[in-house]
């Protein structure tokens, strides 16, 4: 039996680590605990990072706009490691709205320490309304729309 033939690293979207294109920016503190045994913040604790990131992206979207709460399911994660990322320094994660579909939108992420891009990721959250699939509500979609990428 022949072995799988390797596949060359995917590479993420360089326009994605510049600064201007994030119009939301949130500084998120890294921990002792999320450290791995080579003194750096762990691949577990970096998707944390980012999930912090998006609530408080989504908060200050909910303090900037007023619409009622969508129910969101994180449908697709990817994260690209730039560069080390070390405690106690915190970091700052810049969002933004890559994609605006009918039912569904992907943000984008940058993360920045000590003034370099350590990491881009994108998610991608699906509309999920109590009774069943269904379209972002007009005045989520028009605070998510506020948010695009530069």
């Amino acid at each position: 039996m022949e072995a799988p033939a390797l596949q060359a690293p995917i590479r993420p979207d360089s326009s994605l680590s510049r600064r201007d294109r994030y119009p939301l920016w949130h500084d998120v503190p890294t921990r002792y605990g999320d450290l791995d045994p080579l003194g750096h913040v762990n691949n577990v604790a970096i998707t944390r990072l980012y999930e912090e990131a998006r609530v408080l992206f989504e908060q200050t979207l909910r303090q900037r706009h007023a619409f009622r709460p969508a129910r969101g399911m994180l449908v697709q994660l990817n994260v690209h490691y730039l560069g080390e990322t070390r405690y106690p320094e915190p970091v700052q994660i810049g969002t933004g709205i890559k994609r605006l579909g009918r039912a569904s939108y992907t943000l984008a992420q940058a993360m920045y320490q000590g003034g370099r891009c350590v990491g881009v990721s994108d998610a991608t959250v699906a509309h999920v309304p109590a009774d069943g699939p269904g379209p972002l509500p007009d005045d989520f979609r028009s605070a998510l729309e506020t948010a695009l990428l530069r």
